[in-house]
């Protein structure tokens, strides 16, 4: 049984146990006395010491199906970083996977769907109490479902899971419960359909145990839409986080005009449209069971598939001679037989082989209705000028009537099969549905009105329909299970348009990579090399590069130590000011130098040369306040001079005053930094304080004439990996002795606006990062200068750096450590990975080369 009718069954094996009470697993229990419930030690229990433990790998489940992975984590460790945000404690990325801290919660930033469904690959860590958690239906982080597997018995297995909501909150359906066997190791995924959750373990241990599924009822009302991971004392890893998510195809059946060769793509992931090629089709579209779209070209009558990597298509075969192609229905089968139904027309078109056609008679006119279920094969079409259904076997080409009273005068395509169910609507009607295994039973009414002679595609993995009016862009998600009609963002360009089509879809590419780390020991003055293989087993070819970077990352830094922001407000504090007079420019504003390599540039602001509040100022610590402006490197930095202009004023006039300079780099943390400089959120990826007579700075004539703009040129440079990151410079200086500095806006307008902090307050404006615009700045940039270079590993190379890979195929890289030249000792880098899935984060591969010092006897001979 494939994956989908598998949990097909499920779900129509769940429902009926609803009537029975909750669907669990059988426990034996004795007649004569009851065990005692089970107790949940993570509630209430404070954070125990975490277990130390490294390079942990979560066996491989990754995308199947529907699936599409959204993170896999493969990245420097660290924070999760921009497409996520945390919401309690902290959630960070360790040896390729994620992990939470104590009742830790992140959620996933660019998932823009219904937050019903998400899956991950799962790993419990050594004996601490600890567990790993899916989160949906996310809003305000109340009544949001929680569902976690979790290991308390000191066991090195997972064996509990729970159904709750919030952050490992108040129990629904089954609570916390026991495992049917424990397990180290699974593919976890949730689901909600109506209040009914499903949780199900697959992959178990590597395979080794049969899957596991529990059924959890009375789920509270959806909070929200977001989607996200859990975990508990850094313990538990997770990795491979997705969702089931394809993509809603629109088209027109109308031939002509300018709305007739309208195509367009919807992406419920990210819950936008975007307009393809233009191509012109008189069918309803069709998708077989791989996810793989098809469509009758009204021009040419062939039958084609769609290639989204390239927007264009491929002819497979050509259509039945002579037929139309206006106002007709396409489905594809299980095998691979294609089925053509039309209106005005009695003949079912079936192919029977390449650029083959058999034809039957039908007792009745088709008209476009009509849908093809690939998980129970189950074929449906409609008649013309009704919204009777008739059910076709396709073995035997017998056909069960269903009978409406429903007026169909146009051309209605709202026609989908789901669960045993065919739903139609015509003519503004309210949605319906037939019971196909009840022929005798008349069409329900939902209750819900649906589109005028819309169009509909049933996502079977998500059990929703999605449906688009006849003609004036609005589109919605049906969801039978909760009977709830959901507005979604409109389908684009309507001019003209007439009798929209829509199918569901979904491509992917799922990039493997083997192995994840080399390593060779070698002489000075040899060559080796090994191969790096990379397979794509998604449905469409995989675009992909590699760059390298450094092992380390954010080197030569200090430890962060967060500033002081309790105390006093006095008197003495309220002359404070969150900017400098408007200053007369006295000197030009210092550019690079000609042979310097510039990485970033946001030069200063030629039309406002203010200097605004930024300073740690340890007699008033409420008063500290600090800036960030956002930069992006899209490959590897090495970082080597930090240029910040900037201001002195109430009495400031150098830095010689200050206890200390410090310079940070925060992770993006969904357009602002990830942590701030008192201990807010999560620590700087680099930090580094310097006191102001360090070599390594230098001084030149700011704004005013003060010695007020700062140069940092590092020692040893700083390896930045590829990010979205935000940079701070503070001075900690005393405003007694030290008066006021400021930093100075640009006039660029790059990434985010820059960010302001008061974490104590004084200023008024709130504690939290917020727009700096609310002391004063118009402008979006903050000025600074970042130089250095790419990062280069002179003793790695690869052959190719960069390809295609289709379907199913597997490519060699020639990876090649050479030690010429090499002193003995150990080297490292990395080699990252990228390939063109929008949501899939990067892969890494770690390589060390470790250099001998070989000595070589002579060779003797006679």
């Amino acid at each position: 049984m494939n994956q989908h009718k598998f949990f097909t069954f499920m779900i129509v094996l769940s429902l009926l146990l609803l009537t029975l009470g909750q669907a669990s697993v059988p426990r034996h229990v004795s007649a004569q006395t009851e065990e005692p419930p089970l107790v949940d030690q993570t509630i209430g229990l404070e954070p125990q010491t975490e277990g130390v433990e490294s390079l942990i790998e979560v066996p491989y489940f990754g995308t199947q199906g529907f699936n599409r992975v959204l993170d896999t984590f493969n990245r420097a460790d660290g924070p999760l970083g921009s497409a996520w945000t945390t919401r309690n404690d902290s959630c960070s990325i360790s040896d390729h996977t994620a992990m939470c801290g104590y009742l830790g919660l992140a959620t996933f930033n660019p998932y823009a769907g219904l937050g019903d469904s998400a899956e991950m690959d799962v790993a419990a860590v050594g004996t601490n109490v600890q567990y790993a958690a899916l989160v949906l239906d996310y809003g305000a982080g109340v009544s949001n479902l929680f569902l976690k597997v979790q290991q308390q018995n000191s066991t090195g297995a997972f064996e509990f899971a729970a159904c709750y909501t919030g952050n490992n909150e108040g129990a629904f359906g089954l609570g916390f419960f026991a495992l049917t066997s424990s397990f180290v190791t699974a593919h976890m995924k949730a689901m909600r359909i109506g209040d009914t959750v499903m949780l199900k373990f697959t992959n178990i241990d590597g395979g080794t145990q049969p899957d596991q599924v529990y059924i959890c009822n009375g789920a509270p009302a959806r909070e929200g839409t977001g989607i996200g991971i859990a975990g508990y004392n850094n313990v538990s890893r997770m990795d491979n986080f997705g969702v089931n998510s394809g993509k809603v195809y629109l088209t027109s059946l109308d031939i002509g005009g300018d709305g007739g060769d309208l195509f367009a793509a919807y992406d419920p992931a990210l819950g936008s449209w975007t307009e393809l090629n233009r191509f012109e089709t008189g069918c309803q579209l069709a998708v077989n069971s791989k996810g793989e779209l098809y469509a009758h070209d009204y021009a040419t009558n062939e039958i084609v598939k769609y290639e989204p990597l390239s927007d264009s298509w491929i002819d497979i075969m050509t259509g039945p001679t002579g037929f139309s192609g206006n106002y007709c229905n396409l489905e594809v089968t299980d095998n691979g037989q294609f089925l053509l139904t039309s209106s005005d027309s009695t003949t079912l078109w079936h192919s029977t082989g390449p650029g083959t056609w058999s034809s039957i008679t039908l007792p009745f006119y088709g008209n476009a209705m009509g849908d093809y279920d690939p998980t129970t094969g189950q074929y449906v079409i409609g008649q013309q000028e009704t919204t009777n259904a008739h059910l076709i076997n396709l073995e035997t080409w017998g056909i069960t009537d269903f009978t409406s009273s429903i007026f169909n005068g146009e051309r209605a395509r709202v026609s989908s099969v789901l669960d045993g169910k065919y739903y139609f609507e015509a003519e503004g009607s309210d949605i319906h549905y037939f019971d196909l295994s009840n022929p005798s039973a008349p069409p329900v009414d939902t209750g819900i009105s649906g589109p005028w002679y819309g169009s509909s595609a049933a996502d079977r993995d998500n059990r929703v329909i999605y449906l688009a009016d006849i003609d004036t862009k609005p589109f919605w998600v049906y969801n039978p299970a909760a009977n709830t009609l959901t507005t979604l963002p409109s389908y684009p360009n309507s001019a003209n348009m007439w009798h929209s089509s829509i199918a569901y879809a979904w491509y992917y590419t799922d990039l493997q990579v083997n192995p994840l780390e080399i390593e060779t020991q070698q002489c000075q003055n040899c060559i080796k090399s090994q191969s790096l293989e990379l397979c794509n087993l998604g449905n469409i070819p995989a675009e992909w590069n590699l760059e390298e970077l450094a092992m380390a990352a954010f080197q030569h830094g200090d430890s962060f130590i967060p500033v002081n922001i309790a105390g006093e407000s006095t008197t003495e504090s309220s002359r404070l000011s969150f900017s400098s007079p408007n200053p007369t420019p006295k000197v030009e504003a210092e550019q690079a130098s000609p042979e310097a390599s510039v990485l970033w540039d946001q030069p200063l602001s030629t039309v406002n040369t203010n200097a605004y509040v930024n300073q740690d100022f340890p007699d008033y610590p409420t008063s500290s306040s600090f800036l960030a402006d956002d930069f992006v490197n899209p490959t590897g930095w090495e970082l080597e001079k930090i240029y910040i202009p900037g201001d002195f004023w109430s009495g400031g006039s150098s830095f010689t005053p200050a206890t200390g300079l410090t310079f940070q780099i925060y992770a993006d943390n969904a357009g602002i930094p990830a942590g701030d400089p008192s201990g807010g959120g999560i620590p700087p990826a680099w930090t580094l304080t310097l006191p102001p007579t360090d070599p390594q700075l230098t001084y030149s004539m700011g704004t005013s004439g003060y010695l007020s703009n700062i140069t940092l040129t590092l020692n040893s440079p700083v390896n930045v990996p590829a990010g979205h990151w935000w940079l701070v410079f503070y001075p900690t200086m005393s405003f007694s002795g030290g008066g006021q500095y400021g930093r100075q806006p640009s006039d660029t307008t790059n990434g985010y606006t820059t960010q302001f902090i008061n974490p104590g307050n004084g200023f008024g404006f709130g504690a939290t990062w917020q727009s700096w615009s609310v002391i004063g700045p118009a402008q979006q940039d903050m000025a600074f200068r970042l130089e250095g270079s790419l990062i280069d590993i002179p003793w790695l190379s690869e052959q190719p750096t960069s390809g295609t890979l289709e379907p199913g195929d597997c490519q060699g890289v020639q990876v090649t450590l050479d030690s010429h030249g090499m002193n003995p000792g150990i080297y490292q880098g990395r080699l990252v990975l990228h390939s063109n899935e929008p949501l899939q984060a990067v892969v890494e591969v770690n390589v060390q080369m470790q250099v001998n010092g070989c000595v070589y006897l002579p060779l003797l001979t006679k």
